[in-house]
């Protein structure tokens, strides 16, 4: 009865922070998200229940003696040594005095911890940022580009040179090879290629994620270059849903505009030894065929551009589709083809006859009504939103980070000059980070009012309100010191680790505040008397109860995966430090508020 009111409060704080971010986030962070609140509150509600109905009857049953009973033989057995101190009571002690210290000097006490938020906030800054880590996966991909148009044979043939290497390796434990077309979807966020005759993949799985990381730093940039026409690209399956780590964009009307931004991109990554392999999404440059129609000419034989391309397709194309038939229930198109085009010369190509809509005019050769020339092409352009976009694509040195990287990227592309027309444009790792990262903020953000406006309904008092707000910046020193002590990068997870320890600081800073209240309103003790005697008495529940948080985490710190490991370390660290400011400066800070503005509860109005 006496902590139930205190005990509810606390765990609503810490289930409803965390279902803001079903409402702030969208696509990939959403989907990892979105059952995490539903599953944190049932767990919670549940040792909600066993705590308020199940430990009460088991103390009655099972605890028949108070923690410091009196030796009953002492009177018998002279002899006998008194038992020693546990160890909860040596430190007991030891706070006794850290406590009335602290109540010496009070203004020191609230201005150090002041500088220690200050501290952890600039620790913060410097922690690697990167929203989504890789997959611990025993496999990775190959992706194996050549010039467009390449013969599917040629591609198979250097496919399987690599993958022959490849297979001699004894920590491969399978290998599958895709030729002309990328792998299905095997993993929520990675994402096929669209493939093509000049395209090959191979799906590698080894024996564990260790194994899978040395191959990955022995392979990636000794084979990235290895065959003279192909771009070999060794990718790690990751939780983002972007491809290409680094990735600049470049949009505008002109193509040859964009060629120079392109080149000028280009030439300036390839001088950062932190990337390793850099290709555009213009792929390689082929050689071609231009057709210049005459219009005069092609008009005495009712010939456009699109009868023209028509006969192309017809010749040279998929064909040009009439109908359809059924096989039973399987229906099979019908397309009028042209199928003797075997052998054929360019001489040959510029005399092939073509027809316009006049049925009476014989079908005329094409050098009549077109210019051909040779010429080269792209073999790829891209338009996003009707414009025509290119990019540079760069994949990481092994080891690099990417967060680091990016931005050192973006401020070098900051004094290009680019042609006129063309804008340039974020992508890859960092357009992921632009849009995913100020929706989790956003949540924290709405997480922090909901614990405001839960504390003032159970507190009832601002002042006392802001003190609990004033201790979440408690938080980011241990957090920090945690991410930067394991070497792990400050991501979605890590945000996750954050919210868990405000509600754990909440927790604890309400149940201190509850008792002092208590000894003041039931016992009559005067305000000085109550701050250090609640801190005292709630020097065990709360050192217990964050030693249970950040022991419970052990298993995150010692595996430390990129995924979980940031989460268990900042609440591991985060948990201990925190305490520390929590049994110091909230009996110190509640008792400093409440002499000050001298008011009582509005229960007590």
């Amino acid at each position: 009865r006496e902590f139930v009111k205190s005990i509810i409060t606390a765990t609503l704080v810490i289930s409803i922070t965390f279902f803001p971010l079903i409402f702030t986030t969208q696509q990939v962070i959403h989907d990892f998200l979105q059952w995490f609140p539903y599953a944190i509150s049932i767990v919670l509600v549940m040792s909600l229940l066993v705590a308020i109905f199940v430990v009460p009857i088991l103390q009655y049953h099972f605890i028949h003696h108070g923690l410091h009973q009196p030796d009953k033989d002492q009177g018998r057995k002279k002899g006998k040594k008194k038992k020693g101190r546990s160890m909860l009571d040596i430190m007991q002690s030891g706070y006794d005095k850290l406590i009335e210290a602290c109540f010496r000097h009070k203004i020191v006490t609230m201005v150090f911890g002041f500088l220690c938020i200050i501290i952890g906030s600039l620790l913060m800054s410097l922690v690697p940022q990167r929203l989504m880590p890789r997959a611990e996966r025993n496999q990775f991909a190959v992706d194996i580009f050549l010039p467009s148009g390449t013969d599917l044979d040629y591609t198979a043939a250097v496919a399987d040179t690599l993958a022959g290497i490849l297979a001699k390796d004894k920590r491969v434990e399978n290998l599958t090879i895709f030729y002309g077309s990328g792998s299905p979807r095997f993993h929520a966020t990675f994402i096929p290629n669209l493939g093509g005759t000049h395209f090959a993949q191979y799906i590698v799985n080894t024996h564990n994620d260790e194994e899978t990381q040395g191959m990955l730093d022995d392979y990636a940039e000794k084979y990235a270059n290895y065959f003279s026409e192909a771009r070999v690209l060794f990718r790690q399956i990751e939780y983002s849903d972007k491809p290409y780590p680094i990735e600049v964009q470049v949009q505008g009307d002109n193509l040859d505009s964009i060629h120079v931004a392109i080149d000028s991109i280009r030439d300036r990554l390839s001088h950062n030894p932190k990337i390793a392999v850099l290709s555009t999404s213009f792929g390689s440059t082929n050689s071609c065929l231009e057709v210049m129609m005459n219009p005069e000419e092609a008009y005495h034989f009712g010939l456009s551009k699109s009868l023209l391309s028509l006969n192309f397709a017809m010749r040279y194309g998929g064909g040009i589709p009439v109908t359809t038939i059924w096989e039973g229930d399987k229906d099979v198109g019908v397309v009028i083809k042209d199928a003797n085009i075997e052998g054929e010369t360019i001489d040959d190509f510029k005399n092939i006859r073509v027809t316009g809509l006049l049925p009476t005019l014989t079908a005329t050769p094409l050098s009549q009504v077109a210019e051909v020339r040779p010429g080269w092409t792209d073999g790829s352009i891209t338009h996003i939103s009707g414009k025509r976009t290119a990019a540079v694509f760069g994949m990481l040195s092994r080891g690099v980070q990417v967060g680091s990287l990016t931005k050192e990227v973006y401020k070098d592309l900051e004094t290009l000059r680019l042609p006129g027309g063309v804008t340039l444009k974020k992508g890859g790792q960092a357009e992921m980070e632009a849009m995913y990262r100020p929706q989790l903020y956003l949540g924290m953000e709405i997480a922090v009012i909901l614990i405001f406006f839960i504390i003032v309904f159970h507190l009832k008092s601002i002042p006392l309100t802001l003190l609990v707000m004033y201790s979440l910046g408690f938080s980011t020193l241990g957090g920090s010191l945690g991410l930067i002590l394991f070497r792990q990068e400050f991501g979605a997870t890590g945000v996750l680790g954050f919210i868990s320890l405000m509600g754990l600081i909440t927790r604890c800073g309400i149940i201190m505040i509850d008792y002092a209240e208590e000894l003041r309103q039931k016992e009559g003790l005067d305000i000085l008397t109550a701050s250090l005697e609640s801190a005292k008495r709630r020097f065990r529940p709360v050192f217990l109860t964050s030693m249970a948080a950040s022991m419970g985490v052990i298993p995150m710190v010692i595996k430390n995966t990129p995924l979980w490991g940031q989460m268990g370390v900042v609440i591991f660290l985060g948990a201990l430090v925190s305490m520390l400011f929590i049994i110091t400066m909230i009996p110190v800070g509640y008792c400093m508020i409440r002499t000050k503005f001298n008011k009582v509860s509005y229960e007590e109005e």
